[in-house]
């Protein structure tokens, strides 16, 4: 009995305590969060960078369209009709500078903005490209407006705190010198008539053909057709008034030898309506002469090849815009105008 009593009492105590409510658990204290790391700041471009970034936002926004205007042209077989296209040509040339202007400026501001290296910008804008240079791309090239954007040329430097944008529009070499040589004789005819012939207004200049030479320079050349009549033909009317004669006739009979005047590279050999067959050779200073209405193409040579002065090129001949076998000789300078070929002959034939 004492036995069964002693186990009722510890099972009374047990239930008693499993009755009783439990203390709660203490809470565990929340975990602070990491704090996120601080990102690196990023560098700023470096002056190399922020010039390329100015280049590359030039080029993305120049270009130049000319497709909303007619500028078909025959050049010079038809310089009437070339002329009168003169302020269209104006107008795509200043267009074509205000866009370069335009462009600079936006990309020289848009790197000025993300830079602390910047606070100011200088934007120049230089090159030929005048209404001359428009109408020989206009007549030679099949897409003038991509070509000109495309041999534009930028420099873009840093001093102190200014960005300095220069940006240089094509010359004459920039856009034909690489060509064909077909295309390249027929601009440098086209543009140089027109330097020659007219002025920034498309008014015929008065021009005598002078240009200065050294004696050393007159030295390097020789008469072509000596003992023949040199004719000063220069700037008379050709093709009932509507061109310019730009060089010297000299008589001769058919098939007389021509030997060139220089040493140099010929450059063109080939045949059109006004010069017939002719020869132009590029003498070693930069002068191309062309000698003209050949009897026939010369196949002796070709373009590329080197000759000496008295080499012989050719034969005269009646060939092209032409009423009697003779020589025309024309000079084209280095600066790329006509010179009147009469004087230079007289000086090497006469010395004076």
């Amino acid at each position: 009995m004492l036995m069964l009593a002693l186990v009722c009492a510890l099972f009374s105590a047990c239930a008693i305590e499993a009755s009783l409510p439990t203390e709660p658990a203490a809470p565990t204290p929340a975990q602070e969060p990491e704090a996120a790391p601080t990102p690196a700041p990023t560098p700023e471009p470096d002056a190399d960078a922020l010039c390329a970034m100015c280049r590359d936002g030039f080029f993305a926004a120049f270009a130049p369209d000319y497709s909303g205007h007619d500028y078909t042209s025959l050049g010079m077989l038809d310089m009437p009709g070339l002329i009168e296209k003169q302020p269209l040509y104006a107008e795509l040339a200043a267009d074509t500078h205000t866009l370069a202007q335009m462009c600079a400026r936006t990309a020289a501001q848009d790197v000025k903005a993300m830079s602390s290296l910047i606070d100011r910008t200088s934007v120049t804008v230089t090159g030929k490209l005048d209404w001359r240079l428009i109408a020989a791309a206009c007549t030679m090239l099949d897409e003038p407006d991509k070509a000109i954007a495309a041999h534009t040329d930028v420099s873009v430097t840093i001093e102190g705190k200014t960005l300095n944008v220069c940006v240089a529009l094509p010359d004459f070499d920039a856009l034909f010198a690489s060509l064909a040589s077909d295309v390249h004789y027929g601009a440098m005819s086209l543009y140089c008539y027109l330097n020659t012939t007219y002025d920034n207004n498309a008014q015929i200049l008065d021009n005598d053909g002078s240009y200065e030479l050294s004696d050393e320079y007159i030295a390097t050349i020789i008469d072509p057709l000596p003992k023949r009549h040199i004719k000063d033909g220069w700037y008379g009317d050709r093709s009932k008034s509507t061109r310019r004669h730009m060089g010297t006739d000299i008589r001769a009979r058919e098939w007389q030898d021509i030997p060139s005047c220089t040493a140099g590279e010929i450059v063109r050999i080939a045949y059109n309506d006004i010069a017939g067959n002719y020869v132009t050779v590029k003498d070693d200073y930069g002068f191309y002469y062309s000698y003209c209405h050949m009897v026939q193409l010369t196949t002796f040579l070709s373009e590329g090849d080197r000759v000496e002065q008295g080499q012989l090129i050719g034969h005269v001949g009646n060939t092209g815009n032409s009423d009697a076998p003779h020589l025309h000789l024309s000079i084209i300078a280095p600066e790329y105008v006509y010179i009147n070929p009469y004087p230079v002959l007289a000086r090497v034939r006469y010395g004076k």
